[in-house]
């Protein structure tokens, strides 16, 4: 099985999304890391654009989307939200995969949220002068990654 990822979602995955993002049962395993990311950044939002929907944080204007899908049946899997803070520095804010994609789920062996961290860091590469991405979402603390 292939994953989707893409900068775009149809309006359509608006409830998906929001299921996802804001119900996802894992959400109390990083309680702690979420609210700091929400107090430093903003609460995430879903807006309509035109046929499409994307997210964006009340604290910060330029938050970027990158969505994953199942390719066989184009079901919503994952989500991830960063951020350019300064000219070195990109911020993963929020990252969220569904049960069945996560590191318990049936289809853990797909590895879900080290792909967005991989892809994450192949964004940063191609920007100039990016030397380093913090991971808002880590067991205690902020994990960092140079790039």
């Amino acid at each position: 099985m292939e994953i989707l990822f893409t900068s775009e979602l149809n309006k359509q995955y608006s409830k998906a999304l929001e299921k996802l993002l804001f119900f996802n049962p894992r959400q109390k395993d990083y309680i702690l890391n979420i609210t700091h990311s929400i107090n430093l950044f903003g609460q995430p939002e879903i807006c309509s654009v035109d046929d499409n929907i994307k997210l964006t944080l009340n604290g910060l204007h330029d938050a970027q989307t990158l969505f994953a899908l199942n390719s066989e049946n184009k079901v919503l899997i994952g989500v991830m939200i960063y951020s350019l803070v300064d000219d070195e520095n990109m911020v993963l804010l929020h990252i969220g995969v569904t049960n069945k994609y996560s590191s318990k789920g049936i289809h853990s062996d797909q590895f879900l949220v080290p792909l967005f961290i991989q892809r994450l860091r192949h964004i940063a590469k191609v920007i100039k002068g990016v030397k380093m991405i913090t991971i808002m979402y880590g067991h205690s603390r902020l994990t960092q990654i140079s790039v």
